[in-house]
């Protein structure tokens, strides 16, 4: 997966891509901060959301969410949304239904019982 920051890091004048960076595991899932100085993106079956800071145009990892053990435990985080005042990060699973969250450093999961379409 290829992450490409459209505002910042491409030049629209010149139409140019001035940075990527390429994710090694990914499934649904990239989100900004609501100040705009960071971007979230699901790490796929690595059980995480990946936290990247926008410096000087640029990617930078800054931090990892972990969800749970990789592979084979099975949560896989897909699309994600976030509540920056309250610090809390709502994730749909591809694989177990659960709907984990942070707040702060603490995790929590509700796992749903509605069947997933």
């Amino acid at each position: 997966m290829f992450l490409v920051i459209p505002q910042g890091q491409t030049d629209p004048v010149a139409e140019k891509i001035v940075h990527t960076e390429i994710v090694a595991k990914a499934w649904y899932g990239l989100r900004f901060s609501n100040d705009e100085k960071y971007l979230y993106a699901s790490g796929g079956n690595d059980n995480w959301i990946l936290k990247y800071a926008i410096v000087n145009r640029t990617l930078k990892i800054a931090d990892s969410i972990k969800l749970g053990a990789k592979w084979p435990e099975k949560i896989s985080p897909a699309g994600f949304d976030m509540d920056d005042a309250a610090k809390l990060m709502y994730v749909v699973t591809k694989e177990n239904n659960g709907m984990p969250f942070r707040y702060h450093k603490r995790r929590r999961t509700h796992r749903s019982t509605s069947k997933s379409y």
